[in-house]
């Protein structure tokens, strides 16, 4: 290849005869020469310096001379050079020679370049040569071979292109578009050697535009397509078109054929004899032996065109060799880091196994230190506690010290001098100093407090069975990797052979935990079953308490420990099935382990709780009155007495132990009035005993009961606290004991099945459920009690209700029958009855106006009647002695209850309250229908055992 185009590299580069440049001002458009070997061209009156240019092959080189600059565009021009540097063994260039070269004409911006050196924006003989080049240093740029063609230095604005020989670009002898070199391949990927290729579309605003390559094969069809015609060219002196311009060669066949190229090499040879003026978009083949330079150029075609397919096959498995050494050279710099990557694996896995290591580690040195950390902190707060009493006995013996040494003496001050004034220091008052006193005191005692509550030292270690299950209701599930320990009552149990199923039941709810028990995971499964332990033997398990599989439960444990802890004697009075009640009253210590009694206690718990909390929430303070006392608060004379002095039949009570007659109280009111005169709001809660000898399923010899004294109140606020009392009692309850409610309802559901109507039993609206919560959602009746008279006796007449005692009348003491045809009929919800007739009531009750009834009040609850019984205490002291005298009270008795009529005379003030039996709140909240059943141990005529 490089020996091909030797010739064509002389032939462009030969001498050609030096001459004078024209003047620095001429116009490009008025430019003059006199021969076409002109030294120079006039191009804006300037001079570019021309960097030195590397030849592909030799050490060839140009430099110094002028160049076309400023907007020039065509397909060639001229360059002129002030030396030429040919390869060593070939002929050297004279100084000062004309080097003319087919170049691509670039625009720039016209400024005008320095003296010594600038721009040159006429394509290089690289972009002939089809070789790129780019600005590297001032020895000009270095030629690569293929790709795009070249600029002669930064800044040109010629496009990038290919040469004559090389690689399609864009913008072959054009400022924009796309062509292809004088002999290189085109845009459009074909040779130009091939007949068939075209010079590409655009050589610029104003070059000639055509589809030919400007030299082709002989013969072929090739010519410069049909476009826009160049630039307007310069004219003869005769006016017509120069040869040049661009409305000559606009779609001329160029080169067809041999006889034609000869032909064409003439005819430009004559052009070059012009002198007129030179356009600057024409074309201009310039050169001495052109001839010559066709002749060689036709011979080397044809051997490039032999040449040219195994010249790129070669080069196409060259590059493909080269690809293939260097996928080969990256595959072997990976492996490296392959080696690197398995060994970063391997040392991670390593990592992450002593990591877990690690984590054990550190976990179990954080449960040390957790417990080192509680410990710490008991001994600290034991510290504090010992430095806080002995700091408080420090300060009382300073105290003391400091009033012992003041009493002694009292040194006289000395009259001292006069000094300076100083700004007097306020000291502080003694209240000042009391009140920081009692600051840091009040700070030292909840200090102290928290310290005692933040931890305690009993931990359970038997789990709570209603714990569990309630927390699996909420969808939070035990850990199945975690052991429990449940201990409680076996309820059921079934032996099989490979496995026994169990429930218990520890009394923390009406639901027990089954325990699933197997040969190969409980080892003391064989051993507990030759102990025989049945139907409410005590035992204790140990286990994973998991998901049940089984229905209408949510857990069960799976044990792997069991243990007997108290057995079951023969002769036990509980049965697996059902137990009346009645039957269950004679085992009043057994029958709390049926579900039932297990259920009523639990209600009972929680509704002592209500009413301390009832009371607490509204700033009552709880005041514990007298079991034993010495008056009958009633005045009926129903008390138990107390006496030492058995077996006399008229015992003088002054020489018994207390000196007086003493009795069981019946009722704690009178004591805690007392209270509420010091401390405004108080109430009581505890045992009372009536000595009514009443085998009714609403009395009991001994029960308990709630009872609220208020200072400054009346009537209506008495009602209102009464109805909000008992409302919140059962809606606590309701609240809490949401599994012994539903149990207790399902039970009162069944025996309302198998009651017969014989039974005389009044059967009531509703269920349980539906019965609270029919007290809790709407407000009380509320009826006074004439009319309350006035409406049983309508009903009767009516024929809607028969009662045993149909004497109905004004004055009246209501029977159970009436109020519960009130509540459960008439209101058919609970209501308050007011304004009872004096002489049925209390002697303590404070009359009304009218003189006949007194401001009393009952609340009426259905299957039950009367629950609660109050009024506004009388504080007038001669009224009050009256009431008493007129309910037949002496003057020793009146005198023997001086301590109560002293309140009236020592700041007395409208106050009230009221008693609720508590056993009738049970009845009304579990649906129980005898008062015997909501206590423990009843106490009834004929019956106290236990």
């Amino acid at each position: 290849f490089f020996s091909s185009i030797a010739p064509i590299w002389r032939a462009m580069s030969y001498p050609v005869a030096p001459a004078s440049p024209p003047s620095a001002n001429a116009p490009d458009t008025a430019a003059t020469w006199s021969t076409p070997l002109a030294s120079g061209w006039p191009i804006s009156g300037s001079t570019a310096a021309v960097p030195t240019m590397s030849s592909p092959f030799a050490s060839s080189s140009v430099s110094g001379g002028t160049g076309l600059s400023n907007g020039v565009n065509g397909i060639s021009s001229y360059s002129s050079y002030s030396s030429v540097t040919n390869p060593p063994g070939s002929p050297q260039t004279p100084a000062n020679a004309n080097v003319i070269m087919v170049a691509h004409a670039g625009g720039d911006s016209g400024a005008p370049p320095s003296p010594t050196g600038g721009r040159v924006t006429t394509s290089s003989l690289a972009q002939i040569l089809g070789y790129q080049s780019s600005p590297r240093s001032s020895q000009g740029p270095d030629f690569s071979p293929g790709g795009p063609g070249s600029r002669m230095a930064e800044g040109s604005h010629a496009a990038s292109s290919s040469g004559l020989f090389g690689g399609a670009g864009a913008g072959a002898f054009s400022t924009s578009g796309t062509g292809a070199g004088l002999l290189g391949t085109p845009a459009g990927g074909s040779s130009a050697l091939d007949p068939s290729s075209t010079l590409a579309t655009g050589y610029s605003s104003r070059s000639l535009p055509g589809d030919s390559s400007l030299l082709n094969t002989p013969g072929s069809s090739s010519k410069l397509a049909a476009g826009e015609a160049g630039a307007a060219g310069p004219t003869d002196p005769n006016g017509s078109p120069s040869p040049e311009s661009g409305e000559h060669l606009e779609g001329k066949q160029l080169f067809t054929g041999e006889a034609e190229a000869e032909a064409e090499a003439q005819s430009a040879t004559a052009r070059l004899s012009y002198t007129g003026p030179v356009a600057p978009s024409k074309i201009n083949i310039v050169t001495t032996g052109w001839e010559r330079a066709v002749d060689q150029l036709q011979k080397d075609v044809d051997e490039l065109k032999k040449e040219s397919k195994t010249a790129g096959l070669q080069s196409y498995l060259d590059c493909t060799e080269q690809e293939i050494k260097a996928v080969q050279q990256s595959e072997q710099a990976m492996e490296p880091k392959l080696n690197h990557l398995q060994y970063c694996f391997e040392r991670a896995a390593r990592l992450r196994a002593e990591n877990t290591a690690e984590v054990d580690r550190l976990t179990n040195e954080l449960a040390t230190l957790k417990a080192e950390t509680e410990a710490s902190i008991l001994r600290e707060q034991e510290e504090r506690r010992r430095a806080v009493a002995e700091s408080l006995a420090q300060l009382a013996a300073e105290k003391a010290n400091m009033e012992a040494t003041k009493s002694k003496k009292k040194k006289k001050k000395k009259k001292a001098k006069p000094q300076a004034k100083q700004p007097k220091v306020k000291k502080p008052s003694a209240a000042e100093l009391a009140a920081e006193k009692e600051a840091g005191l009040l700070a030292m005692m909840t200090e102290a407090a928290d310290a005692a509550t933040s931890s305690f030292l009993y931990n359970p270690r038997l789990c709570r069975i209603t714990e569990l299950l309630d927390n699996a209701a909420q969808g939070v599930f035990p850990d199945e990797d975690q052991e429990y320990v449940v201990g409680g009552w076996i309820r059921t149990t079934r032996d099989q052979r490979a496995m026994t199923f169990m429930e218990i039941n520890d009394g923390s709810g009406p639901t027990g935990l089954q325990i699933v028990l197997e040969p190969n995971t409980c080892p003391d499964l064989e051993e507990f079953r030759k102990l025989g332990a049945g139907y409410g033997a005590c035992i204790e398990a140990t286990g994973k308490v998991v998901k049940s599989p089984a229905a209408g439960q949510l857990i069960e444990m799976k044990g792997t420990s069991i243990k007997l802890i108290g057995p079951v004697a023969d002769g036990f009075p509980l049965a697996k099935t059902a137990t009346s009640l009645e039957n269950l009253r004679l085992y009043p210590h057994l029958r709390v382990r049926t579900n039932v009694m297990a259920c009523v206690m639990r209600v009972r718990n929680e509704a002592s709780f209500a009413i301390h909390k009832f009371f607490k929430d509204r700033h009552f303070q709880y005041v514990h009155t007298p079991v034993l006392t010495s008056n009958d608060c009633e005045g009926a004379g129903e008390c138990f007495t107390v006496s030492t002095l058995l077996g006399q039949p008229n015992p003088d009570y002054s020489k018994d132990f207390f000196g007086s007659k003493a009795m069981l109280t019946v009722s704690g009111q009178l004591n805690v009035e007392t209270y509420a005169a010091g401390l405004t709001n108080v109430y009581t809660f505890g045992p009372t005993f009536r000595a009514e000898n009443s085998n009714t399923s609403r009395h009991l010899a001994e029960f308990w009961m709630v009872e609220p004294e208020v200072w400054f109140i009346d009537q209506k606020g008495l009602m209102d606290l009464a109805e909000d009392f008992l409302r919140y009692c059962i809606a606590h309850v309701l609240k809490e004991c949401q599994a012994d409610i539903l149990y207790l309802s399902q039970y009162h559901q069944r025996m309302e099945e198998e009651r017969t109507q014989e039974e005389g039993q009044r059967t009531l609206e509703g269920t349980l459920v539906e019965r609270l919560v029919g007290i809790v959602s709407e407000p009380f009746g509320r009826v006074t009690y004439t009319e309350a008279i006035d409406i049983l006796k309508k009903e009767a007449e009516e024929g809607k209700v028969t009662f045993e005692d149909m004497d109905l009348h004004w004055g009246m003491d209501m029977g159970s029958e009436h109020e519960r045809y009130l509540a459960e009929q008439v209101f058919k919800k609970p209501v308050i009855v007011t304004n009872y007739p004096a002489e049925i009531k209390s002697f303590y009750m404070k009359q009304s106006e009218d003189g006949k009834t007194v401001a009393g009040m009952d609340i009426l609850v259905p299957s039950i009647g009367e629950i609660i019984g109050g009024s506004v205490r009388e504080d007038d002291f001669d009224k009050l002695v009256a009431l008493a005298k007129s309910k037949g009270m002496s003057d020793a008795d009146i005198e023997s209850l001086s301590w109560y009529t002293d309140l009236r005379k020592y700041g007395s003030a409208p106050h009230g309250g009221f008693g609720l039996g508590f056993e009738r709140l049970l009845l009304l909240c579990t649906g129980m229908l005898n008062i015997r059943d909501v206590i423990p141990f009843p106490r009834y005529p004929g019956g106290i055992s236990c």
